[in-house]
């Protein structure tokens, strides 16, 4: 619904040149016109007339490099120059390009004046012509568009400024012209003819700024009425006819004080001035300009049939229409659709509207242009001023050319009035369309509270409409935003409420699987995992939100895994559960081996690997054959072309690929994995060494030392980037370090880094128990004592009956019985099992049973 503000871009055509001729002509050196043109003014007005503007402006700019011009050809060159970047931002579509281009083109003007100030005066002429030209596109672009108030703002300020300008230009030139009278200033570059004439110009060209204002500013503004008795006053003091060239000038002086006249509405003088032009037998550019400006008279005299017979006996004659008249002309059609449809006739007002939205495609698209904009623009006005009505039309394109300027806020406003007129009228269906387009607004704004009660309203005032179930999904979207912000109870249970309302009230609707994801990632994110893994499994595979259900869904299953693991409960049932609904997710081994993993399903493999590394045992061979499928039909070289998510999984499905070639013993190839990947991120490579660590410690003696080996290859890879580290990070590499010295049994490097580690996080219970593990694997007395006093301290830290408590007195225990304390093993062992007899879960329990086994045997002995 929301369209951008259509960028002007002018046609290098006659008429439109006609119609710059005040301000373009003037733009010349004072004293440097006469009836000829000289070489370089040719030159540039020849590439210009090509729009071969950056030719122009690089050899305009190479000129003024020089350092031989005379003073003449530097002012000439910087006139020109300055000309062309005008020329060229009127034409340049890009509001960017455009600000540019006028800001060098005043650029230039001010380092001349610098460099040669007796040329000030002419030059601030230039100056405030540059401004006026300006304003004079802007107004342009604002009759394209006469509901955007910020640009028809945007036209009066800059042609404010370059009225004020002119006038002072005005008075400095006075002040000269008094000088020289008096013979108090003989050396002024100027002569008095110059002077007079430069006045003259002055008083031309801030006439017609003075227009150009009146034109953007309200019909019933105050500042109109001024701006046209001032534009009134100037154009009086101009000579009204002269011989040769200015000749045409004074025509030019006619034609604006007609204008000037209808503006003020003085409908009759102006006629009678402008036809004197037809007796005057004047040259067809300022005649057609001239009919142009009877036909306006007219139509604001709403003498629709005279002005019609004035294009008529343009066809007759068999005269082409120019693009201004063939303008004209839709304005005429759009005032008679307009009697029509005051009369009721609505079959010749349909007829009407056809037809000019014929004519306006046939300007549009034969001439183009301004003209063309402006037809086109007429056409789109009368279209749906046709379908909403006037005062709706006219809200809705108001609400538009202020989003366009990113006035959001003000576009908000404007389309709640625009929803309150349609409504009033009767237009309900329009009316919710726009509701729904300022409640969008609101939210992309960020306020959702207010965006969530303009949607409840809608879906509640409009339950039949097409798009209610979407107000109501975007309300919730909006309250979950609003709990975001602020994580209350409340708030949640809210965001709650809406989301199994919309998907109780709209449950055949698509969007009501956009509900239930929106829930599902709400339960998730309070580590109700469990709940959120029931409710992607209701979303439909071929849903949108399908694919992402699927990867939540394996993501979810790994989360419960992990949970129970570390609670010590079973895992058997959920992981055959699992594994059978992960691996359904994924094509058949066999469909087709050169088609690579879509991105979602790369995600799901790389989930259900994780599962198999992190089952009690790991199984390492399915999750190398899953981890293999991720990178199957996957070329190298296409890397770069991979999306950041798509990137961020295969990275991480390498790094568990190094995990599980390592636990099938297949060294040498994960060694080969792990130097392909030296230049991966530190995180990254921290992830691969959580994988080593969870090797080392479920390794067999047999290839312990060997996974140690690849483990401090890992670490010695990232010690080099150590920089890069934060200070936990770093922490967790120099355990990693110790616990490859450990596997490759250097342990007392091990304990020696382990004592580091803990003098400076001296309250880091892991680190003190990879200590205390490490010192039982030293065995030595001095070590046993140590973990003795260690494992007691831990136990006593950790309350009675947690996992970390049970695993603290399982190493005392163990350590006494390495120390032949049978008896104290035999009661710690004992004295848990009797308290918990769980004792921690499957694994855990199962070390104490077998320890407690082997304290009975001891103790037997003796």
């Amino acid at each position: 619904m929301n369209r951008p503000t259509r960028q002007l871009n002018f046609p290098h055509s006659t008429l439109t040149l006609a119609l710059l001729l005040s301000a373009l002509v003037l733009l010349a050196p004072l004293g440097a016109c006469g009836d000829e043109e000289s070489l370089t003014a040719r030159y540039f007005d020849g590439l210009r007339s090509r729009q071969l503007y950056e030719v122009a402006e690089l050899y305009g700019r190479e000129q003024l490099l020089r350092d031989d011009l005379l003073p003449e050809e530097r002012l000439e060159f910087t006139i020109e120059l300055s000309r062309t970047l005008a020329d060229h931002a009127m034409h340049a579509g890009d509001a960017q390009q455009q600000a540019k281009l006028w800001t060098e083109a005043r650029e230039i003007l001010n380092t001349l004046i610098q460099q040669t100030p007796q040329q000030q005066l002419s030059l601030e002429f230039q100056l405030a012509q540059l401004d006026a030209l300006r304003g004079q596109s802007l107004r342009y672009q604002s009759q394209i568009a006469p509901y955007d108030h910020v640009l028809r703002d945007q036209a009066a300020k800059i042609l404010a400024q370059a009225i004020e300008q002119f006038r002072a230009v005005q008075r400095s030139a006075d002040a000269a012209l008094k000088g020289l009278s008096q013979a108090t200033n003989s050396a002024s570059p100027y002569t008095q003819s110059e002077l007079a004439g430069l006045v003259a110009q002055v008083k031309q060209s801030e006439a017609t700024a003075l227009l150009d204002l009146a034109m953007v500013l309200p019909s019933d503004s105050p500042d109109r009425a001024v701006a046209l008795i001032d534009a009134a006053k100037r154009l009086k003091e101009l000579p009204r006819s002269s011989s040769g060239p200015g000749k045409i000038r004074a025509a030019e002086v006619q034609l604006l004080y007609a204008r000037c006249l209808r503006l003020q509405r003085h409908y009759q003088q102006s006629l009678d001035l402008l036809n004197q032009f037809s007796k005057a037998g004047t040259n067809s550019v300022i005649g057609d300009r001239a009919t142009g400006e009877r036909i306006r008279a007219l139509l604001g005299m709403k003498r629709t049939d005279e002005a019609a017979k004035l294009i008529d006996d343009f066809t007759i004659a068999g005269r082409e229409l120019p693009a201004e008249l063939e303008f004209l002309n839709l304005r005429i059609l759009s005032t008679q659709w307009q009697q029509q449809v005051d009369e009721g006739n609505s079959a010749a007002a349909a007829g009407l509207l056809e037809l000019i939205h014929q004519q306006a495609e046939k300007v549009q698209q034969q001439t183009g242009g301004y003209w063309g904009a402006r037809a086109w623009a007429l056409w789109e006005s009368n279209q749906e001023s046709s379908q909403y009505g006037a005062e709706v039309a006219l809200a809705i394109r108001e609400a538009r050319a202020l989003y366009g300027h990113g006035k959001v806020l003000d576009a908000i406003e404007q389309y709640g009035q625009a929803a309150s007129t349609a409504f009033r009228t009767g237009q309900r269906d329009l009316a919710f369309d726009l509701a729904f387009t300022r409640a969008s607004l609101q939210l992309r704004t960020k306020q959702y509270e207010v965006a969530a009660r303009a949607f409840g309203e809608l879906f509640e005032k409009f339950p039949q409409n097409a798009r209610a179930a979407d107000a109501s999904l975007l309300r919730a979207f909006a309250m979950g935003q609003v709990y975001n912000a602020r994580r209350t109870q409340n708030k949640r249970q809210a965001y709650t409420e809406a989301l199994e309302q919309h998907r109780e009230q709209f449950a055949e609707h698509p969007t009501s699987a956009a509900a239930t994801w929106m829930l599902a990632e709400l339960e998730e994110q309070r580590l109700q995992t469990t709940v959120a893994l029931q409710l992607y499994q209701t979303i439909p595979a071929d849903h949108a939100r399908g694919p992402a259900s699927r990867v939540a869904i394996a993501r979810c299953y790994e989360k419960i895994l992990r949970r129970l693991q570390s609670l010590g409960r079973p895992t058997d049932s959920w992981q055959e559960i699992a594994t059978t609904e992960i691996l359904g997710f994924l094509p058949p081994q066999s469909s087709n081996p050169s088609s690579p993993l879509t991105e979602p399903q790369c995600e799901i493999a790389t989930y259900l690997a994780r599962i198999y590394l992190h089952a009690t045992p790991p199984n390492f061979a399915a999750a190398d054959a899953v981890l293999a499928r991720v990178f199957d039909g996957r070329s190298a070289g296409a890397a770069t072309n991979n999306s950041p998510q798509l990137r961020k999984t295969l990275a991480a499905a390498m790094q568990l690929r190094v995990v599980s070639l390592a636990g099938q013993n297949r060294l040498a190839d994960a060694g080969k994995l792990l130097n392909q990947l030296s230049e991966t991120s530190p995180v990254e490579m921290l992830g691969i060494l959580g994988g080593l660590s969870k090797l080392v410690e479920d390794a067999a003696d047999e290839t312990s030392r060997d996974v140690g080996a690849l483990q401090l290859q890992a670490v010695e890879k990232l010690d080099t980037r150590r920089e890069q580290l934060t200070p936990a990070q770093a922490k967790r590499l120099d355990q990693c370090r110790a616990q490859a010295y450990e596997a490759l049994g250097r342990i007392d490097a091990a304990i020696e880094l382990y004592e580091e580690l803990r003098e400076t996080f001296p309250k880091d219970r892991e680190l003190q128990r990879n200590l205390g593990e490490a010192l039982i694997h030293c065995g030595t007395q001095r070590c046993l004592n140590q973990a003795t006093q260690l494992w007691a301290r831990l136990e006593t830290a950790n309350k009675s009956g947690t996992p970390q408590w049970l695993n603290a007195r399982y190493y005392r225990a163990l350590t006494a019985f390495k120390l032949k304390d049978y008896d104290l093993c035999y009661k710690l062992t004992g004295i848990a099992a009797q308290l918990y007899p769980e004792l921690g879960g499957a694994e855990l329990k199962a070390r104490y049973e077998e320890l407690s086994k082997q304290c009975d045997a001891q103790r037997a002995k003796k």
